[in-house]
């Protein structure tokens, strides 16, 4: 992925969870098709190393097209 090119619009919101109400941070990333793969290789990394300085993804989706 090419780090010095600029995202058309990066999304960050606070959202909840509906049943236990903990408050989590929201990203949406617009992605070019290039990109999906070594994204997601990031994405699965991130989400199996647990450590207090490093951000904890929990979910990711993607959309196809959009």
């Amino acid at each position: 992925m090419d780090l010095m090119s600029p995202y058309v619009a990066i999304e960050v919101k606070e959202v909840q969870h509906k049943g236990t109400k903990r408050r989590f941070a929201w990203k949406q990333v617009p992605l070019r098709e290039k990109e999906v793969p070594e994204t997601a290789a990031e994405a699965e990394i991130l989400r199996r190393v647990q450590h207090e300085n490093i951000i904890q993804i929990y979910e990711v989706h993607t959309t196809p097209g959009v």
